[in-house]
């Protein structure tokens, strides 16, 4: 007995000498070290993951059920559209990513909004994921080119910045490049939003998440669709 309380009193100071040791006490000596972490604290490196989640999150709240409801009434959607859905359904990790299934979740916009507002893209999107994206950036501006999207269908603009500020975050999180998508150039410039804070407050002050510019159809169509993301 008095051999077994020397050894628990040994695991104790053991234990103590770990929690006041300079690795960090969360990260198990068997486990990788956590990206971003120092004996000082965290870098700028997971300061600027942080704030990458907070505007994937900023893009998600300014998607408006009016906006679902809008593109799930396309029986056959510009091609610019579809490629925009694919990409947002595939980033989700929904395995179909046809139109049809686009319109099953559509139909229940609230639910579908809530996934986006929950959705971790930082621990649940996966690096094939992201190559598969980048795939989708370097065959079309679909995704990329706001402007024109926005002169085609407004209401998907939302959804494309969503994958944007997703591809930033995987670019930092597995690549360690600030610069995100921008810097690999499959855009000019980020895009424009609010800041992720001003966004996510306004938007929590509107029962439906209203964002001003959001609505309507433009008459222009592109035929020029093609269905990559599910055939790579």
């Amino acid at each position: 007995q008095q051999q077994y309380q020397q050894q628990q009193h040994q695991q104790q100071q053991h234990w103590q000498q770990r929690q006041t040791s300079d690795n960090p006490p969360h990260s198990p000596s068997s486990s990788p070290p956590v990206a971003g972490y120092t004996n000082q604290g965290y870098t700028s490196s997971q300061q600027t993951q942080t704030s990458l989640r907070l505007e994937v999150l900023a893009c998600a709240v300014a998607i408006t059920t009016q906006d679902l409801v809008e593109l799930r009434s396309f029986s056959r959607p510009p091609g610019v559209v579809r490629e925009v859905v694919e990409s947002t359904l595939m980033l989700l990790g929904f395995r179909d990513a046809s139109w049809s299934a686009a319109q099953n979740h559509f139909d229940k916009p609230t639910l579908f909004l809530e996934k986006m507002q929950g959705f971790d893209a930082s621990r649940s999107v996966s690096r094939l994921q992201l190559q598969k994206f980048c795939r989708c950036l370097a065959h079309s501006q679909a995704v990329s080119d706001l402007a024109a999207l926005e002169a085609i269908c407004p209401a998907a603009v939302g959804l494309a910045k969503w994958c944007l500020a997703v591809g930033d975050l995987l670019v930092m999180r597995y690549e360690g490049d600030p610069n995100g998508l921008a810097g690999r150039g499959y855009y000019s410039s980020p895009p424009s939003t609010k800041s992720a804070a001003t966004t996510i407050n306004n938007n929590n002050n509107n029962n439906n998440g209203a964002v001003g510019g959001m609505g309507g159809v433009g008459g222009n169509s592109n035929n020029n669709s093609s269905n990559h993301i599910n055939s790579n």
